[in-house]
């Protein structure tokens, strides 16, 4: 290809829902389109991709709606673009195996200690989601400690009885098979599991950049979700997921992957989580516009229909 690849650093967990990123990126299809595409894995998750993008570091992740919701309260460099899954995530709540204090959700009351990768990540914004749904006081049930990813889990969860992690159950399935874990419940998100946000300077100078990045990645989401055996294969051999966990995960994920935003779950999400006492008011319309921004509109020029 003639002419110099245009640069743009993707972040997002290292985990199936991504998979289509990185298999375009193996097989060319950006630099096809002329675009050189650094794909950035953070185990530690949201959280950790929302310091990133405030920071410069990236210049678009793929967050969990919530988590970017918060973050883009609290950071105007930082826009909601759109929906790249909008099935819901189902966390596994989980203990380590021998912990004997805790056999159904219920027994978490006063007594479990979340372990989450950090302040202000999925796992964290979860647990109040799941205390809520069971009518825990959020002020005074609530306990956490920080384990920074998956991994981390894995170390701590075995010599603290009274720790409690929530995972995307699928990711997690290997550990409970093999008795690292036990699931003692599952909590769905109630909204759409990600969404594709980017610093608005990127918007300003590369709107149509992105535009191209997504549209290679929805052909990819296709072809993956209906890659059969093939896709299951894949599934297996990178993320450990047994075959027939990965047929009905694959069954039940969406990939949206567009650049539109439904405002008006934006605006739900945002109730929800000052409900939760993670946001300090109820964003209103007025935020919605702020925190979120329409790729199309901000790189292409003014039409003369719409001048005033």
């Amino acid at each position: 290809m003639v002419g110099e690849l245009r640069q743009i650093r993707v972040g997002g967990v290292p985990e199936h829902f991504n998979a289509p990123w990185n298999i375009a990126n193996k097989k060319g299809k950006f630099e096809k389109e002329g675009i050189s595409l650094n794909f950035i894995n953070f185990p530690g998750g949201t959280g950790a991709m929302c310091k990133a993008l405030s920071a410069g570091q990236v210049d678009v992740a793929l967050l969990l709606t919530e988590g970017a919701v918060v973050h883009s309260m609290k950071d105007n460099s930082v826009k909601i673009v759109g929906v790249y899954v909008d099935s819901p995530l189902v966390w596994g709540v989980h203990v380590g195996k021998d912990s004997s204090k805790f056999n159904s959700l219920e027994d978490l009351r006063g007594e479990g200690v979340f372990a989450i990768s950090r302040f202000g990540s999925g796992s964290h914004l979860m647990a109040y989601v799941l205390a809520q749904s069971l009518g825990f006081d959020t002020e005074k049930d609530m306990k956490f400690e920080v384990i920074e990813n998956l991994d981390g889990a894995r170390k701590a969860l075995p010599g603290n009885g009274k720790l409690v992690f929530m995972w995307e159950k699928h990711m997690t399935s290997p550990f409970v098979e093999n008795g690292e874990f036990r699931r003692i419940g599952e909590q769905p998100t109630p909204w759409p599991c990600f969404v594709i946000a980017a610093r608005s300077d990127f918007i300003f100078t590369n709107g149509d950049l992105l535009e191209k990045v997504v549209d290679v990645v929805r052909e990819e989401c296709t072809s993956f979700k209906n890659g059969g055996d093939d896709t299951l294969d894949y599934i297996n051999s990178v993320y450990g997921i047994e075959r027939s966990g990965a047929s009905t995960w694959l069954d039940s994920v969406h990939w949206n992957c567009t650049l539109q935003v439904d405002k008006d779950m934006i605006l739900e999400t945002g109730k929800v989580l000052h409900n939760l006492g993670r946001l300090e008011h109820a964003p209103t319309d007025g935020d919605i516009n702020r925190i979120t921004m329409s790729v199309a509109e901000e790189h292409e020029p003014e039409s003369e229909e719409v001048k005033s």
